[in-house]
């Protein structure tokens, strides 16, 4: 099969979401191989020691920077996903679905996530549609307790503004007796029993325990499904928000969708990405952000220093 996402594929895809949304996973396969680039030609090396170490002084703002504009301070600590990954795509061809789930799958536990055996019931979405804005407004109807941690303002603003691509977490919901709750049992109940769900999660640092991606069809047409796949990962194991790169950011796979035509896309996560990923499931979830920022720009930092494979 072919690698490339074809945009003859699309539709609203709202009634297969739906039921993503309701049913378990179904087994996934392997992920196809996607395409491959050259790796980019090692820079020189420095005359002297003190360019050496100036080098060293700008790397390392860069790495502080970059970790800095993915980990925005909310107070406690940086949230990320506190139970086992069961993702799920729809939306696109069965195959490729299959293999974009199967990727994110991998991914996650490369980066130190445990995954869900076969069989699980979905907690990470991802979801393939014609119209971003269609697929909110429906669901808000149809499922308004999934943006139960999203203001507002902040909902009009996923649904309306220019990004291709809108992500949300639901922030580890806890039972009455503290007891982590699995994303279908949430949503499970009556009204009543999953918006008191949803407001003790709120005040809950444990981190999240499912999330949504929803992405339009123009935005991945001709990208492979390892680049879909990886892309998620960064929007669903991560509160990230790719509008706060400042410009001339380290390469990154969040720059996929709103890349202009023409310009160069990394074809996997990029050793940036990885580092991000992996120091962030290797702090403890229980320290201070400027604590935890530290510790994943030492991973990302550690990465970027290790030869290319």
């Amino acid at each position: 099969m072919g690698v490339l996402i074809r945009a003859a594929v699309a539709g609203a895809c709202l009634a297969a979401a739906g039921a993503a949304f309701a049913a378990g996973a179904t087994p996934v396969a392997s992920a196809p191989g996607g395409a491959s680039a050259a790796p980019p030609a090692a820079a020189p090396a420095p005359a002297g020691s003190e360019i050496v170490v100036t080098g060293r002084r700008d790397q390392a703002q860069q790495v502080a920077d970059f970790v800095a504009a993915l980990t925005p301070a909310e107070g406690g600590a940086i949230p990320r996903f506190v139970d086992q990954l069961c993702p799920a795509a729809v939306g696109l061809l069965p195959e490729q679905n299959e293999a974009v789930a199967a990727r994110l799958r991998a991914v996650a536990v490369a980066v130190g996530l445990k995954a869900a055996p076969e069989g699980c019931s979905p907690n990470a979405f991802i979801v393939v549609t014609e119209s971003k804005r269609a697929f909110l407004e429906l669901l808000g109807k149809r499922r308004p307790q999934v943006f139960g941690f999203i203001e507002p303002r902040e909902l009009r603003r996923m649904a309306f503004g220019p990004e291709r691509a809108a992500a949300w977490q639901i922030a580890g919901a806890v039972d009455k007796k503290d007891k982590a709750q699995r994303y279908n049992d949430i949503f499970s109940g009556s009204p009543s029993e999953a918006w008191e769900a949803v407001a003790r999660a709120r005040s809950n640092p444990r981190g999240f325990d499912a999330a949504v991606l929803v992405v339009e069809m123009r935005a991945v047409n001709g990208l492979t499904a390892t680049q879909v796949a990886d892309y998620a990962a960064m929007r669903l194991l991560a509160r990230i928000d790719p509008n706060r790169l400042p410009p001339g950011a380290p390469p990154t796979i969040l720059t996929a969708l709103e890349a202009r035509e023409g310009n160069q896309v990394p074809v996997t996560l990029t050793r940036w990405d990885a580092g991000f990923l992996k120091g962030l499931y290797a702090t403890s979830i229980n320290r201070k952000t400027a604590a935890q920022r530290s510790e994943i720009a030492g991973t990302v930092a550690k990465g970027l220093g290790t030869p290319e494979q």
